[in-house]
């Protein structure tokens, strides 16, 4: 039975090494630039200038399609916290169902969703 070998597959040329690099290394530039960016806009997620108290009521101008939640400084959510929300279209407050927290100097987990 005849055997065909054709030995190690390489580049034919040096010019395939330069479009390999040409072509890698806009793509990892561009790969560390999204995760920069995504990082960003996670440690950015927690919206720490509008602070409120227990027992103060804020009112929010909200977008349908907007994501939001109610977030509690330095400590864990429990059965004491008790929040409402009023407001057209029957908004209402849901599970966060994430176990997650952002860390910028203080710690928040997240309470509700909106």
């Amino acid at each position: 039975m005849p055997s065909l070998f054709c030995g190690p597959i390489r580049p034919t040329g040096r010019h395939w090494y330069v479009t390999v690099a040409v072509t890698a290394v806009p793509l990892i530039v561009l790969g560390v630039v999204i995760a920069v960016q995504r990082l960003d806009s996670a440690i950015d997620a927690v919206d720490t200038g509008h602070p409120f108290a227990d027992g103060d009521t804020v009112t929010l101008r909200l977008e349908p399609e907007s994501e939001k939640a109610i977030w509690i400084k330095d400590r864990g959510p429990s059965a004491t916290q008790d929040c409402k929300i009023t407001g057209s279209g029957a908004p209402a407050l849901t599970d966060p169902g994430i176990d997650v927290f952002l860390t910028r100097d203080e710690t928040w987990n997240p309470l509700r969703t909106i």
